[in-house]
């Protein structure tokens, strides 16, 4: 019995010991040797190379990569034949493999994972990405060579700044050796590239779009690819250049994530933002498969390094990327230097902007180029399109794609409105670096704009769907709903005149037909000026198209906005 008191006792003792005991802090008096594990080194690359435009000689190889071509494109199909079968109920369905864990899922039969490429989908979209890697490692360490310290610290960046852009760089390695070792001996390699800027704040705003559509590139194709395995990695490395994207979106001086979010891009759409920035690539450099578009210049584009960045003209360095310009901007007009709070753009962690870069109802100027153009690596692909007559815009955000008509075509050039359209209540979708696309048609969907989601968006466009133009666009920024295809299709630009002959009478000769006179013919500002009439009530509380209303009076910025000044950012 005593035996059994002492134990109890001390079992007693050892529960209670750690609550008397003093605290200690351990401090080590002996540094261990530790054996450094095996590092898989870098593949080769150099931190700046040459840059200017293409001077050489016309290439002997021309065009996109290609082989036999089964059809036009992909057709449109219903769902999977399992796609509504789950219940999603919150209940198990079917045995468990293994202790908690539920069936399902791919991947998950315990092999081992191979981290290579399993198709030529596959191959194609991870050079594409590698491509994007080794521009972006090369663009940061040319921006910190070009431009002075001066150069920084009159932008707002200081040091710590420059170090975080030569550390990203030094990502751009890692990533580059990753996409390399997965690819192969036959993975593209680095290039010489060009870029469109001439100041710090213009290399900046480079920066954050260039990372917006490699980033949006990646999440198009990454739901798409064969080997499982590899989406994985790339998914890792995404997610960092995400965080990039971010990061330059602080040093411009804008609020870092505007959208709920992020849109996934097809691989074309990705190349054609990117390819016009290689100037040339090393002879024998594995080629890509993708369409190169032509470029689509926004006019009116923001600049969101003025005052008032929604009041300018031709204020980009070029198209494709609509790079800002800082060469117009006297310095009364830069937002650097003001510290008007809801005006100042200096570098920050976040920024409201007072006045909205861009609004629903705002008028947005566009020309785009004439298909086959000589551009990117050695000038040796040629955009390209198969689409018709322009007569729509796109705007792709966030989970959706909205369409609004182009009016007052003319040639190369029209204009459009900004559409009032939110992903969700209270989330604005036109917001952010979005890209823009110029389309012929929409009657291939068979569904509103807004059903149409991420997943749906790498695949390729049907035929009277090519895209005519592609551009990246920064500062959109708007509150309202979206119009469905079928509303929009019914405006002015859509033929529904009707010259077939129709019946009258009895009896089926030509004396009892009479032909329908032809309506005369409108002019193109009567037909917007009726788009504008069909379209009225489509927009937010009842308002005209693309316009919000307040009290019946149209207004740029409601009082929900006002409260909530972010959302204009």
């Amino acid at each position: 019995m005593t035996g059994f008191k002492t134990l109890a006792g001390a079992a007693f003792l050892s529960y209670i010991g750690p609550a008397l005991a003093v605290p200690v802090v351990s401090v080590p008096t002996t540094t261990f040797q530790v054996i450094p594990t095996f590092t898989p080194p870098d593949q080769p690359a150099t931190n700046v190379t040459s840059h200017g435009p293409y001077t050489g000689p016309p290439p002997t190889t021309t065009g996109a990569l290609s082989t036999a071509v089964l059809a036009p494109s992909v057709a449109a199909l219903p769902p999977g034949p399992d796609a509504y079968n789950y219940p999603s109920d919150g209940q198990l369905h079917a045995p468990q493999p293994a202790p908690y864990t539920p069936s399902g899922g791919l991947g998950t039969n315990g092999s081992a994972p191979v981290y290579r490429v399993l198709s030529d989908f596959d191959y194609e979209s991870v050079a594409l990405a590698l491509y994007q890697e080794w521009i972006e490692l090369d663009l940061f360490h040319w921006g910190l060579a070009t431009f002075s310290v001066e150069d920084f610290e009159n932008a707002g960046l200081t040091a710590e700044d420059r170090f975080l852009i030569e550390f990203m760089a030094d990502q751009e390695l890692g990533h580059a050796t990753l996409l390399s070792n997965i690819l192969g001996a036959q993975a593209p390699v680095q290039c010489n590239y060009n870029y469109p800027v001439s100041t710090v704040r213009e290399f900046i705003d480079f920066c954050q779009k260039l990372t917006r559509f490699g980033e949006s590139g990646v999440y198009g194709f990454l739901p798409h690819l064969n080997a499982r395995d590899v989406a994985q990695l790339l998914l890792q490395s995404i997610s960092t250049e995400a965080r990039q994207q971010m990061i330059f979106r602080q040093f411009e001086g804008l609020f870092p994530m505007p959208v709920w979010f992020e849109a996934g891009v097809p691989q074309s759409w990705a190349w054609t933002l990117l390819a016009p920035y290689i100037s040339s690539c090393p002879a024998g450099q594995t080629r890509l498969i993708w369409q190169n578009f032509p470029s689509l210049y926004i006019l009116n584009q923001p600049n969101p390094l003025r005052v008032n960045g929604s009041d300018v003209f031709n204020e980009t360095t070029g198209g494709y990327t609509n790079t800002a310009s800082e060469k117009p901007i006297k310095p009364n007009e830069s937002c650097l230097d003001n510290f008007e709070i809801g005006v100042n753009c200096a570098p920050a962690v976040s920024h409201n902007r007072s006045a909205p870069l861009s609004y629903p109802g705002r008028q947005v100027f566009l020309q785009w180029d004439n298909p086959g153009n000589p551009i990117g690596p050695n000038n040796s692909y040629i955009t390209n399109t198969t689409a018709g007559a322009p007569r729509f815009a796109a705007w792709v955000s966030q989970l959706n794609v909205t369409y609004t008509p182009l009016l007052n075509i003319s040639g190369n050039t029209a204009y459009t409105i900004q559409p009032n359209t939110s992903t969700f209540a209270g989330d604005p979708a036109v917001n952010g670096t979005i890209p823009r696309r110029i389309l012929l048609s929409l009657t291939t969907y068979g569904r509103t704009a807004s059903q149409l989601g991420i997943r749906n968006m790498p695949m390729p466009m049907p035929t009277k769907n090519l895209l005519q133009s592609c551009a990246a666009v920064g500062g959109r920024k708007s509150l309202s709903t979206t119009a469905s295809r079928g509303q929009l299709a019914s405006g002015p630009h859509q033929n529904t005149s009707n010259s077939s002959p129709s019946k009258s009478g009895s009896g089926g000769g030509t004396a009892g037909k009479r032909t329908k006179a032809a309506p005369p013919h409108k002019t193109q500002q009567q037909l917007d000026e009726e788009l504008k009439l069909k379209m009225e009530g489509l927009s937010g509380d009842g308002g005209a198209s693309g316009i919000e209303y307040e009290d019946g009076k149209p207004v740029a910025m409601r009082r929900s906005v006002r409260s909530n000044m972010f959302r204009y950012i």
